[in-house]
């Protein structure tokens, strides 16, 4: 699994750096609808931090004036973008190993203000390990 979730995710930054930041042709959508699974503000700790029902990761990053606070679902993923300062939500992408996005001609979409793309290809400053809510209980 976490092979898979580092494909799609160099997937994802190779498609993005192909769009390249301000490019006309970087699939857009509006801060709401991309941003719609992120949390409002983000403090930068651990704490205060949810894991989401479906038990993925959380991988964080600090990108420059913007904290990174990814969802890593495999086959899909969200990053939220955070004004490192305020701590308020200023953009979000969303990628996926097929093409979703914009008339499906788009493996990700963008919204507001995001880091390059390098950022998000390196590896996470720290990841928040989320219980699997589909495991048994007590594991094997």
């Amino acid at each position: 699994m976490r092979k898979r979730m580092a494909v799609i995710g160099v997937a994802l930054a190779a498609g993005l750096a192909a769009g390249g930041a301000g490019c006309s042709d970087r699939c857009q959508g509006s801060l709401g609808e991309v941003g719609s699974g992120c949390p409002p503000s983000y403090d930068g700790t651990r704490e205060s931090l949810t894991c989401p029902s479906t038990g993925v990761p959380i991988e964080l990053r600090s990108c420059g004036a913007l904290r990174a606070v990814t969802f890593n679902g495999g086959y899909t993923l969200r990053s939220c973008f955070y004004d490192a300062r305020s701590g308020a939500l200023v953009g979000a992408s969303q990628g996926s190993d097929q093409q979703e996005f914009c008339g499906q001609s788009s493996f990700g979409r963008h919204a507001g203000q995001t880091p390059p793309d390098a950022c998000l290809s390196q590896q996470p400053d720290s990841v928040v390990e989320c219980p699997d809510p589909t495991a048994p209980a007590g594991g094997p």
